[in-house]
């Protein structure tokens, strides 16, 4: 359906009588939604998300009516019975896939995310929103699972509590990051949000716990400090079989047993020396790099801790690490299995990081190659032209998110780096483009703002069209 003006929506919601929210303000959306500030009893700001409708449906006042009534349903849901958790914020427009619930506790001040849908990891397709029923019941399990999570972290003796937040994630996995201190030491842990709601957090302190007083006993290494990946027999043992059979994967192309040896290969390598890769640095727990930002994190932060819930594309991010390439280097100096040094790989690779115009060209391939385009509704979205066979298509579309995700975080990461006007521009149209895709309006906005503020340069025609869409 074509957009909906917002004078158009402003006049169908005069219409409804609502008792407990006073409207702020209408705010043009994307994905075939507008978006309405409120608060609910002057106290608590609520976002919610309005279908398009045409100017004259009949069923237009009904509809708003409903939508708030849900919503009461929703606020009357997240008002808990805890005196220190005060309700602030109630947000489903700003993210796609996740409404944002916001707490005030004690001295702090706490995000949930709440799925909408079913997530693309879970599906590998696009996702499928809940039914309002539905919706409700998930809310009230990850809310309460979250709180008392949340209440057992900021209890645990010992630890002192300083921030819950969510980390930056691994392509469509988000994580949370707790950070604290105890025994005189302060750090971070994190924990996959599916997992939040599943794990016993009383045991998962008393690990962290044990992890913090290890922390406090151990002398600070050393920055030159080698490891040295050839002292662990049995990676070294997975590698010379990955190295023989990929000669005779090579060996075989053209032949008809190809296929078989090709098979055999991949499958050792994503399983077998994979797991060889990811036991060995899971006790070294070594620091990583990623190298496009220049943000550094554990082995066990961008990895986890159970290599049965890496998918292939975390398995083969762990074989290219064994060659200083992939998006995680090793901070420390390395020796790899073929003897070669990692430091002049990682500094070149750190360099190209920095480096404006390799910035831009790697994201402007999603323009470029049609990863998002504009539909027929004016909207931005996954443009599949490049999915070569059906049985790729939902693949294809799960690692462009990821890309256009990563890409997103990295050129606002790095903006600062971007000097000339041209390549302010650039980045600043890609993050507009990125950040609408991703659901985030309201920063889609602002870098719209700033590309369109920088004058006398050379506009893009496809970056141009997809800024449009920007409303």
């Amino acid at each position: 359906m074509k957009q909906q003006s917002i004078k158009s929506l402003q006049e169908q919601a005069k219409k409804v009588k609502l008792e407990k929210f006073a409207i702020v303000k209408f705010s043009r959306g994307d994905y075939g939604y507008n978006s309405v500030e409120s608060l609910f009893d002057n106290e608590v700001e609520v976002h919610l998300q309005i279908p398009y409708m045409k100017d004259d449906d009949k069923n237009a006042e009904q509809y708003i009516e409903n939508i708030f009534k849900n919503a009461e349903q929703i606020i009357e849901l997240l008002l808990i019975p805890i005196t220190k958790h005060k309700l602030k914020k109630f947000d489903e427009a700003s993210l796609l896939l996740y409404s944002q619930v916001e707490y005030q506790v004690e001295n702090h001040t706490i995000n949930i995310l709440i799925p909408k849908a079913v997530t693309y990891k879970e599906a590998y397709r696009p996702p499928s929103f809940f039914s309002m029923e539905d919706y409700l019941k998930v809310m009230k399990n990850t809310l309460k699972i979250h709180l008392l999570n949340l209440e057992i972290i900021m209890n645990t003796r010992k630890f002192v509590f300083e921030k819950f937040e969510e980390a930056e994630g691994r392509g469509m996995v988000s994580f949370y990051k707790i950070t604290g201190s105890a025994y005189g030491v302060s750090n971070s842990f994190t924990i996959k949000q599916e997992d939040f709601v599943k794990i016993n957090m009383a045991k998962t302190m008393k690990a962290e716990l044990k992890n913090f007083k290890k922390l406090s006993k151990q002398p600070s290494k050393p920055i030159t400090d080698t490891i040295d990946l050839r002292s662990y027999p049995e990676l070294v043992d997975a590698y010379k079989m990955s190295e023989k059979l990929t000669n005779a994967s090579y060996a075989s192309e053209g032949k008809s047993n190809w296929k078989e040896k090709h098979e055999k290969w991949e499958n050792h390598d994503n399983n077998i020396f994979a797991r060889a890769i990811f036991d060995t640095l899971s006790e070294l727990n070594p620091n990583l790099i990623y190298w496009r930002t220049g943000e550094a994190r554990s082995f066990k932060e961008v990895f986890g801790e159970n290599f049965d819930k890496l998918d292939k594309n975390d398995r083969s991010c762990l074989l290219l690490l064994m060659i200083g390439s992939g998006p995680e280097i090793f901070a420390d100096d390395v020796i790899f299995l073929d003897g070669k040094s990692n430091s002049q790989i990682s500094k070149e690779l750190l360099e190209l990081g920095q480096n404006p115009e390799n910035n831009i060209s790697g994201a402007y391939m999603n323009i470029r190659d049609n990863g998002i385009i504009l539909n027929d509704k004016n909207e931005i979205v996954y443009g599949p032209n490049y999915a070569a066979a059906e049985e790729h298509k939902a693949n294809c579309y799960k690692m462009t998110v990821k890309y256009i995700k990563q890409n997103e975080h990295r050129l606002t990461h790095n903006y600062k780096i971007f000097k000339t006007p041209q390549n302010q521009y650039k980045a600043s149209s890609l993050i507009a483009i990125f950040a609408a895709f991703n659901g985030n309006k309201e920063k889609a906005k602002e870098y719209k703002a700033k590309a369109e503020k920088i004058k006398n340069v050379e506009r893009d025609d496809k970056l141009e069209k997809l800024l449009s869409a920007i409303v």
